[in-house]
Order: C-alpha cells, then sequence, then structure tokens
C-alpha cells in the first residue's frame, strides 16, 4: 500500500495559472528522474521533491518524486510505524521556474526506545477503514496513533485503502486532501490523536505529499 506515502497533490486545484513551472515525474526506484515541464497552478508556489522508503518484511520499495508544490509541505520529513512496516518520507523546495530541488535525504528510524505509547496497527485494502484488534508499541519520535484512509479513482476503477499505526507529530501535520494526477483522483482524510490522549487531533497529517499540477 502506498501511504505516506502516496505521491499524490495535496489541495484541491484552482483554475488560475500560475507562471512558475516545475519538471514532473515519479520514479518507482527511489532514483532521481526529470520528466517534463509543468505549469503550476496558482497555489503552488515551489517546485518539490519528494522521497519515501518503506520497509516490511518483504524487503524494501522507494518512490520519488518532483512537480509543483506549495509552501506549508516543504522540507517536511516523518515515519509512520505498524507491526509489520515502517514508512519514512521527506521533501526538499525550490522557489524558481526549472529549478531543482536537493534530493530529500529520509528521517531515522527513531525505533532504538520504546517511548510508552500505544497505537492501533493494521493495513486495510478495498475498505476505508481497519481493525486488527492488534497494537503496536510505538517507539522513538513517533508519539500520535495515525488513522488514514485513502480513495484512488481512476476512470471506472476505485481503489480504497486504509491504515492505522504510530506517526511523528510531523506525518499529522499534512491535513486531509483531494487530489489529482495524471487523470487520476486522489481523496485522504486523516486523524491523529496522542498515544497517551483520548482527544482526537483531526485533520492535520501525513506525507502523501505533493505533486500539484494543472489538468
Amino acid at each position: 500500500m502506498h501511504t505516506l506515502l502516496i505521491l499524490a497533490c495535496l489541495l484541491t486545484f484552482l483554475l488560475e495559472v500560475s507562471s512558475l513551472t516545475c519538471y514532473q515525474c515519479e520514479s518507482s526506484s527511489g532514483l532521481p528522474c526529470t520528466g517534463y515541464l509543468a505549469t503550476c497552478v496558482s497555489s503552488a508556489k515551489r517546485c518539490i521533491s519528494i522521497y519515501e522508503e518503506t520497509f516490511a518484511s518483504g524487503g524494501r520499495s522507494n518512490r520519488f518524486a518532483r512537480g509543483c508544490g506549495i509552501t506549508s509541505q516543504c522540507d517536511v520529513s516523518g515515519t509512520v510505524s505498524l507491526l509489520d512496516r515502517t514508512y519514512r518520507t521527506s521533501s526538499t523546495c525550490c522557489k524558481d521556474s526549472m529549478c531543482t530541488p536537493p534530493f530529500p535525504v529520509l528521517p531515522p528510524y527513531n525505533n532504538s526506545y520504546l517511548n510508552g505509547r500505544t497505537c492501533p496497527s493494521c493495513v486495510s485494502y478495498m475498505e476505508t477503514d481497519c481493525n486488527s484488534g492488534l497494537y503496536k508499541n510505538c517507539t522513538g519520535l513517533e508519539t500520535y496513533c495515525l488513522y488514514e484512509s485513502m480513495k484512488t479513482t481512476g476512470g471506472q476503477n476505485t481503489i480504497k485503502t486504509a491504515l492505522r499505526g504510530c506517526a511523528t507529530k510531523s506525518m499529522c501535520d499534512l491535513g486531509d486532501r483531494t487530489t489529482k494526477y495524471n487523470g487520476i483522483t486522489t481523496t485522504i482524510k486523516v486523524s491523529c490523536r496522542s498515544g497517551s490522549a483520548e482527544t482526537l487531533y483531526s485533520s492535520l497529517f501525513l506525507l502523501g505529499i505533493v505533486i500539484i499540477r494543472l489538468i
């Protein structure tokens, strides 16, 4: 499952076009790519690079993407951990047309010590919620319990996924979003709470960061 993980746009697109142009591409190998020039919408003030890694029992996979981004999504990094996998992500930006952001550096796993927080841990495919009845003891800076649901639609096909796990606060500070990328619409909803509190810290969330493009 792509989560933090999904390389998608972070906001609903506006009709106004900005003068900013950025290279847009995606690499499933995790290697840098160049792609093609895209004209950004007016809300996108930066060119952004995103790098993410999934580490699971089946091995490690990396993804890299470039495109148009918004300032609040620049220089963000964080992690999300489930019982059987960990996601890491990081972003960098630059402000001029056709500029090249530095290659993002992933944050450390921060799994060297238990922090006393416990969160539900599950992944669901073709559903917008999950409940395995299992819990993960959180480690390092992952002090929030994250819930993320994602619905992706392209043509007549719809994919629904959901996950719950431990997350860093930075992953809870990115917010819900509806995005479009290459004819695919993705809607992501997120809520977080402190691993030691009962109050939901909703709608401020996880790096499925930015590739904003004028359709």
